[in-house]
């Protein structure tokens, strides 16, 4: 799920993925959109040993204060003996089960969480302290140190969050068809949009407390300013904040839009069966997901031809389902900007970033 009004999904590599890296940087949900998008990992190889950034609140608000200080950093790193290798193979086990492939080369799920047991008691411990939200509703602008508290309360429980919809996720990611794992995940999905529906009160007593209120706070309880960003975008956003009970109905019909993709994601792991192409070296490759983002990339522009040709002329076969999913997220989209005011979807999806949207057409203009 992506989006500031739904869950995230996770991103697995061994090249940190600069452009999702920094966008889910600037991303703010420290005081707005409580509906978060869940972190994505990102993981590289660095000499033999894999370094793991899970962008968190607290991260994205002081050590990782703007991605091009991260990619400065990392950078320096690097040149200071630190050397990517380029030399380290890693097979491809694209086509083996989870089990097949060798513990090394798996992520170690079990630093999240040991096992399920302990994933359900966690999540209960999460389902009581959404349940309290209630008692903020109103009060949580009082005053600073009550503000500063609230915020306190809320970066905890978005990290807690975030930790068990990771491990559903990552555990729903090694096998798509698995019904526990996909149940969890769903799970998650459900609590997101109950935590969003409790939150509803947010935005609106922001915009209620107002800027020169809230600046006064920030004289008061220097703790906040980590917030302000968040604080200052609310502010910007004011004509696109929905009253409370309307932004909680918002909220709670979020449960389905998830529909579209987790169809599109069976669809395209399990059921449209993967074709088979022979390389220009005689090597057979079958085109599943793995198979196709591996060999599109292929040296021999011949094989990158054949590859991109088969594996999408294979999909063409379910171009009608295809249509049908895309037309449900187009409607999705469409939804979100008028309810939330604005002009179209492309708006709706780059205001928050305040980037406009004459920028992105030049940028397509500019490519194409």
């Amino acid at each position: 799920m992506t989006g500031n009004t739904a869950v995230g999904g996770n991103i697995g590599g061994l090249v940190v993925g600069y452009g999702r890296f920094a966008s889910l940087l600037n991303k703010d949900s420290s005081a707005s959109r409580f509906v978060i998008a869940a972190p994505e990992i990102f993981t590289f190889a660095v000499q033999k040993e894999l370094v793991t950034f899970n962008t968190t609140l607290k991260m994205k608000k002081t050590l990782l204060l703007k991605p091009l200080l991260t990619m400065i950093i990392l950078t320096l790193w690097l040149t200071s003996g630190h050397q990517v290798s380029a030399q380290v193979t890693i097979p491809d086990y694209s086509m083996n089960d989870r089990k097949d492939v060798p513990k090394e080369l798996t992520w170690k799920i079990e630093d999240i969480y040991p096992d399920v047991e302990t994933w359900k008691k966690e999540k209960e411990v999460v389902v009581k302290l959404i349940a309290g939200i209630d008692n903020y509703s109103g009060t949580w602008t009082s005053s600073a140190a009550n503000m500063l508290a609230f915020m306190k309360m809320t970066d905890d429980l978005n990290l807690k969050l975030e930790r068990l919809y990771n491990y559903a996720s990552n555990q729903s990611n090694m096998d798509v068809g698995n019904t526990l794992y996909n149940g969890l995940k769903g799970e998650m999905e459900s609590l997101y949009v109950q935590y969003g529906a409790k939150m509803a009160f947010v935005e609106p007593d922001l915009l209620k407390l107002g800027d020169a209120k809230f600046k006064e706070y920030l004289k008061e309880e220097p703790g906040l300013k980590v917030y302000s960003f968040g604080v200052e975008q609310t502010m910007r956003m004011k004509d696109h904040i929905l009253p409370e009970d309307q932004q909680r109905i918002v909220t709670r019909s979020r449960i389905s839009a998830q529909v579209p993709s987790s169809a599109s994601r069976t669809l395209n792991n399990l059921e449209i069966p993967p074709a088979k192409v022979t390389l220009s070296t005689g090597k057979e490759v079958t085109l599943n997901i793995a198979g196709y983002m591996k060999y599109r990339g292929d040296k021999v522009p011949a094989d990158r031809t054949l590859v991109m040709n088969t594996f999408w002329n294979n999909h063409k076969k379910f171009e009608n389902t295809h249509a049908i999913l895309l037309d449900g997220e187009m409607k999705n989209q469409l939804f979100i900007a008028q309810v939330n005011k604005y002009k179209d979807c492309l708006e709706s999806r780059l205001f928050r970033e305040n980037i406009d949207g004459a920028v992105y057409q030049q940028l397509v203009a500019s490519v194409h």
